[in-house]
């Protein structure tokens, strides 16, 4: 619940108690009803907003001051009906006019002002925007009369009771505190546990050590790192040090990794569970994460780790750096890194103050990344060696801790000194050092019917030489399993039906979960939980049945599944176990997604829904149901021939005909989109045994093709690139197979629609050959079309026309980009006179053209006639937004003026007045949506544009003020959703670190380039054609911030020299696109957001911080400015004796 709606409720409370002073429930009920008034207001809404929030506050106050008064009192009664109304003759004349009833009129009036028409509500939204001071004024005069009327001089403060004022305070802070810090997202059973600790007397040296180490303050060890062998007791180790580390009151968090169990195997949920945890330690942090939680509420289940530490971690330590020390311990690293967390542990926890340490535990790994962590300056590694005699002595405790408890278990009736001596000792020398091995023989051994003659039976086969750690433990397995009843059907049965999938499933299963796969005909009598309490010492613990199975160690599965144990009893056949999987998988969703009763499912199909791919949360899906959706494909893809079963048919032929739909929504909003082709080609290569010849045909339909199109339009809005371009070739090769089998112009109509999807999937992932051959194709097809007399709608041939220029553009092209998009722009109208959406329709797309025409135009340097046309293209879209009340004619509006403002640039007064109207029109439209993603970022680039075109025209103050609040709304839409806007936060932050140069607060400038350079590194690494470039600039930009630093000289010149080998790799590659375009010759860059078509979303790509001419003539102008900042960077180079300047090396490879 939100503070407004907290206000709200209050004033609702207060008017409806039977106790509130009567005068007091008319103003009341005044006061709720302008607070339901301007919650309905779309413009402005945060002004609006709050002072209704200040008007609940003060009738608040009111009602605490007159809490004790006489209701009969009529000189209270008299002055509280002049606050609400001003019909009294005894008023004064400011009252008349500054009263509730006045102001709710006026607010009435205006409610009635917001008519349909979208530009009518922008006008109101800007005759409005100054009207809430002045009416906070009148009513706070109004207050004041009424505070100082001789009335109430007798009701003093002293009759408040201020103690429970502030109690209640404090309960409301701290509630709020503990909602945000609820929000940080955590993962279960990931904290350390008392009960898998060290046993007593073990481990003491070590543990001891490790602990010295943790407290000790030095920075060489503020990770302590404990490696060594799978079964060696490092987490066994890492529950004892996070024990003693809680018993003395200087744990901050624990997280335990486990490979394949939910939340466990990713460190996504490691810094919210450290944060959460941290937090508890210390009020004055608690109240730190809780506020950047309240600035950010995006930050407690954002994607980016390294963004989490920095402001839930870093940042707070940091404000509050501990006196003692406290300690973050770390199990199984190797079970859960991600580069992204080796980085973070390198480079990002020496930041943190000396107090602050870490313990970790990992097997060792071979990765480049590991092994420069390992060398990190402030790791202290130590390897736990399993034949150390520490190590020895510290498993003879352990076993005979152990067989002592299973001489005291009165079922077993046992001597109480049994084993004896001399069993005990063959027991710990068998272990080998591997407490898993002493573990799992003694909880086999505790299982048995007769401990004692299991013992003898166990140490009488056991090979007197050791073997290593891997063969110790092949034997243990191999004896458990030849002590199970083999001759027992029934549990044979069981143990392939439940082992068999444990180790064939790509995921761990629970019980729940397998009981409900195997819940079908062939399976009714299987009981899963019997059977896994009988396998228990080969499975970790199982608290209840909705955790995930795993065998106890992974050498288990590699024993069960090796080919060379074809033959034996307990061998498991993974390709068999895969398909009787991959049925189990089907049955259960044709039977389980009908009765799902999801609000998100529907997006696919229904109309209406915003764009985007709807989040289905995992818990409103169970984990069976879950399970089949994201894998049945895999195990159907890995079926091999003979293992194909006659029921396999029917149930994929039910599957594909009535759940296909369903089974994608859901998969894509929870995990990811799953390739729906792959079953296509395993219908195809089983052609010989599949016998429904017509199953082909269940799959290749229009609804289908036409999902699929709409699933990748939708993927790539939230930037799912990859899935998109996937999801965008199976539509295509569905709609060119209905094309073959259907043989009508209709359908190669339909084709075009899904080529032009794939085009724009492949322009977003820099594909821009693949793009342009895709359009052409597209094309062609639209040209033969119209040809053989099909109607075709003129606006989607344009756009398609328009689409093909832009991929003409993005190779350099111009002529034929020119020449294609003139075409567009002269295609015929074939509206239906009066037919308004139809017009408007047609008029867009005509905008659109001339908007790719201007940035076509520009490029070419044809500046006058670029000008001209975006402003062709502003005239028609005022027309359209005249005519229409739909709000993406605004957005559209707003576009071509952030164009038009690009092409005044020479004018900065002109490009600086429609920049405001566009930065207007962005506030105006994400005030009626906050919480809509698109509206936001949109605002955020019109205002870094405004920015620029400020600070042109001599105004660098309030430009430093608009690109810091596009950089904040930056921010927080990254830590909401980190991929669609981090091109765009680059960007900016590059042009906020201009700002600041221009000030002379280098400081900043450089920390701020500094943050940019990180941003366009990570697009650039993962798509090096689009990004490049911009990294390229970026460095050239840090070189010259840390060239005004006298101390950061030999920083600025590598920074220009790394710029310089990326520009000699942008150099092999074709000249990139234009959609970031310049005004006059500077470092600022405007973001010209594309015009967005119905079904053609061409998402900007920032590509070029120079004006692309030839490819020759822009690594001219790049060589020169490098050549430029160098000298200006080391004036006064002594010349070599050759004559040349000692800085020529550096660009001795440059192509002049």
């Amino acid at each position: 619940m939100g503070v407004a709606d907290t206000a709200y409720n209050a004033l609702v409370l207060i008017n409806r108690s039977s106790d509130v002073f009567p005068p007091l429930k008319s103003a009341s009920a005044i006061a709720v009803h302008i607070m339901e008034t301007i919650r309905n207001f779309q413009s402005n809404k945060k002004d609006w907003e709050e002072f209704g929030e200040h008007i609940s506050r003060s009738i608040q106050d009111i009602h605490k001051l007159t809490a004790k008064l006489s209701a009969d009192r009529e000189d209270i009664k008299e002055i509280m009906t002049a606050f609400q109304n001003n019909r009294k003759d005894n008023l004064t004349e400011e009252m008349k006019h500054s009263t509730l009833h006045s102001i709710r009129d006026r607010i009435d009036v205006m409610q009635a002002k917001h008519a349909k028409s979208v530009f009518n509500r922008f006008r109101s939204f800007l005759d409005d925007k100054g009207l809430v001071p002045p009416l906070q004024k009148e009513f706070d005069e109004a207050l004041k009369q009424l505070y100082v009327s001789d009335s109430l001089q007798d009701v003093t403060p002293l009759r408040i009771d201020v103690a429970n004022l502030v109690e209640t305070l404090d309960q409301d802070r701290s509630h709020k505190m503990n909602r945000n810090l609820q929000s940080l997202l955590s993962a279960e059973f990931s904290a350390w546990n008392a009960d898998d600790a060290c046993l007593p007397g073990t481990r003491t040296a070590l543990i001891r050590e490790i602990m010295q180490s943790l407290k000790s303050g030095d920075p060489a060890s503020q990770i302590c790192l404990l490696s060594g062998v799978a079964g060696s007791g490092k987490s066994t180790i890492a529950h004892s040090i996070a024990k003693a580390c809680s018993d003395e009151s200087i744990l901050a968090s624990s997280f335990f990794f486990k490979t394949a169990q939910t939340n466990r195997d990713t460190p996504s949920r490691l810094i919210s569970t450290f944060a959460r945890d941290l937090a508890s330690t210390d009020q004055k942090l608690a109240e730190d994460i809780s506020r950047t939680i309240e600035d950010n509420t995006a930050i407690a289940t954002t994607h980016s780790i390294s963004v989490q530490f920095a402001k839930l971690i870093e940042a707070p330590l940091q404000g509050s750096p501990p006196s003692d020390p406290i300690v973050f311990v770390i199990d199984a690293l190797d079970e859960g890194w991600t580069k992204e967390l080796i980085t973070l542990l390198s480079s990002q926890v020496p930041r943190l103050p000396s107090t602050v340490r870490f313990f970790v535990t990992s097997r060792p790994s071979a990765d480049p990344a590991w092994q420069t962590f390992l060398r990190s300056v402030h790791v202290k590694q130590r390897i736990l060696d399993i034949h150390d005699k520490t190590n020895e002595s510290d498993l003879n405790i352990y076993v005979d801790h152990r067989l002592r408890e299973i001489a005291a278990d009165p079922e077993h009736d046992l001597p109480h000194d049994w084993p004896g001596s001399t069993l005990r000792a063959q027991l710990s020398e068998r272990a080998g050092g591997l407490f898993q091995w002493a573990r799992t023989t003694c909880d086999y051994i505790r299982q048995s019917t007769y401990p004692d003659k299991k013992l003898v039976d166990l140490m009488a086969n056991a090979v007197g030489v050791w073997t290593g750690p891997e063969q110790q433990m092949d034997d243990i397995y191999k004896t458990i399993l030849e002590g199970y009843l083999w001759s027992d059907n029934d549990f044979v049965e069981g143990y392939y039906a439940v082992v068999g999938s444990i180790v064939a499933a790509k995921a761990p299963l629970s019980v729940a979960a397998l009981q409900s796969l195997h819940c079908q005909p062939d399976h009714k009598s299987l009981k899963v939980k019997r059977i896994v309490k009988m396998l228990g010492s080969l499975l970790h613990d199982i608290p209840d049945d909705q955790k995930p199975l795993e065998p106890l160690h992974l050498s288990l599965r590699e024993f069960l599944t090796t080919t060379s144990r074809v033959g034996s009893e307990h061998y498991i056949d993974i390709p068999d176990h895969n398909s009787r999987l991959a049925l189990h998988c089907l049955q259960l969703l044709n039977q389980e997604l009908p009765k799902q009763e999801i609000t998100e499912l529907g997006y696919l199909t229904k109309e209406g829904v915003p764009d985007g791919v709807p989040v289905i949360p995992r818990h409103s899906v169970s984990e069976a149901v879950l399970y089949a959706c994201r894998f049945w494909a895999d195990h159907m893809k890995e079926l091999q021939v003979g293992l194909i079963r006659p029921e396999y048919v029917p149930i994929l032929r039910d599957f594909l005909k009535n759940h296909l739909v369903t089974w994608l929504e859901i998969v894509t909003g929870v995990d990811r989109y799953q390739e729906l082709l792959v079953v296509k080609k395993w219908i195809t290569d089983n052609q010989e045994h599949v016998s429904d010849s017509e199953l082909l045909a269940v799959i290749f339909t229009r609804p289908v093709a036409t999902c699929l199109k709409n699933v990748s339009r939708r993927l790539s809005d939230v930037s799912r690139h990859d899935e998109a371009l996937l999801a965008a070739l199976e539509a295509v090769e569905m709609y060119r197979h209905l094309v073959l089998r259907e043989k009508n112009q209709r359908s190669r109509y339909r084709l075009t629609n899904g080529l032009r999807r794939l085009a724009q999937c492949h322009s977003a992932l820099g594909n821009r050959q693949d793009a342009l051959d895709t359009m052409i194709e597209c094309v062609d097809i639209w040209r033969g079309l119209e040809q053989d007399g099909f109607p075709v709608p003129c606006h989607d041939f344009a756009q398609a026309l328009r689409n093909l220029s832009n991929c003409y553009a993005d190779l350099g092209n111009m002529d034929d980009a020119l020449r294609v998009i003139e075409e567009a722009i002269e295609v015929p109208s074939t509206a239906s006179p009066g037919l308004i959406p139809e017009e408007i329709k047609e008029a867009n797309t005509r905008a659109a053209c001339f908007h790719s025409y201007t940035n076509h135009l520009s490029t070419v340097r044809r500046s006058e006639e670029a000008l001209i046309s975006i402003c062709k293209a502003v005239d028609l879209r005022r027309e359209i937004v005249a005519k229409s009340d739909n709000v993406n004619c605004l957005e559209e509006l707003a576009t071509s003026l952030e164009s038009l403002a690009v092409q005044l640039g020479a004018d900065s007064k002109a490009a600086v007045e429609v920049s405001e109207q566009a930065v207007s029109m962005r506030r105006f439209l994400s005030d009626g949506r906050p919480t809509s993603y698109t509206a936001r970022a949109d605002l955020a680039r019109s205002l870094n544009n405004y920015s620029n075109n400020l600070d042109r025209m001599g105004e660098p103050q309030v430009a430093l003020s608009a690109i810091t609040e596009a950089v904040a709304i930056g921010r927080d839409l990254v830590a909401d959703n980190p991929t669609p806007f981090d091109p765009d936060l680059a960007i900016m932050l590059s042009n906020c670190s201009n700002c600041l140069t221009n000030q002379d607060r280098h400081k900043e400038a450089l920390d701020v380039m500094l943050e940019a350079v990180e941003f366009h590194r990570k697009m650039a690494s993962r798509y090096p054609e689009i990004y490049d470039e911009n990294l390229a600039t970026a460095l050239r930009t840090l070189g010259r911030c840390y060239s005004v630093l006298s101390d950061r000289k030999d920083l600025a010149l590598a920074s220009v020299r790394e710029s310089k080998e990326i520009m000699e790799r942008v150099e092999s590659r074709k000249p990139v696109g234009n959609t970031i375009e310049h005004g006059p010759e500077d470092d600022k860059i405007d973001i010209v957001q594309s015009s967005r078509h119905p079904r053609n979303r061409r998402r900007p790509l920032p590509l070029s911080l120079l004006e692309p001419v030839t490819s020759q003539e822009r690594w001219r102008q790049l060589s020169q400015a490098i050549l430029k900042e160098l000298e200006a960077m080391f004036p006064g180079e002594i010349l070599r004796k050759d004559g040349r300047s000692g800085l020529d090396h550096v660009l001795r490879s440059v192509r002049l």
